[in-house]
């Protein structure tokens, strides 16, 4: 379910996938049980701080938002769309017009609204494992 529903493109666990949201081979010291799921299902509820949307106004009138990869001197790296990590934004901050995180999730909703309750629950027992396989 893990792999099916394209969580390994973005998350890593148990060693495997791509780092572009929260690392969850431990997510269950913080998440367990209903507020996991409740984090699976509404990835917008609560963001992890290092893994906020942001958008950017550009004096151009260009719009562009994205996870911040990097910030330094002048320029800001924004990454638009995780699963074509190739396709990094360079933002000079002096043609920034308007910057704000947005409160919605770059994980996009509804991802697992064609997956079955048992396939929900094999997920949620999955990731609340940190990866490792039922016994």
């Amino acid at each position: 379910a893990f792999n099916d529903a394209g969580c390994i493109k973005c998350h890593v666990v148990a060693g495997k996938g791509a780092k572009f949201g929260p690392e969850l081979s431990d997510v269950s010291r913080r998440l367990k049980g209903p507020k996991l799921l409740e984090q699976i299902l509404k990835p917008s509820a609560e963001i992890h701080k290092d893994f906020y949307t942001h958008v950017f106004a550009m004096d151009d009138g260009t719009v562009i938002s994205g996870l911040v990869i990097k910030d330094k001197s002048g320029v800001i790296h924004v990454l638009p769309n995780p699963l074509r990590p190739e396709e990094v934004k360079v933002l000079r901050k002096s043609n920034i017009e308007v910057h704000r995180k947005s409160k919605v999730s770059i994980m996009p909703e509804g991802l697992l609204d064609t997956f079955k309750r048992d396939e929900l629950l094999d997920l949620l027992l999955f990731v609340q494992s940190g990866g490792r396989a039922r016994e």
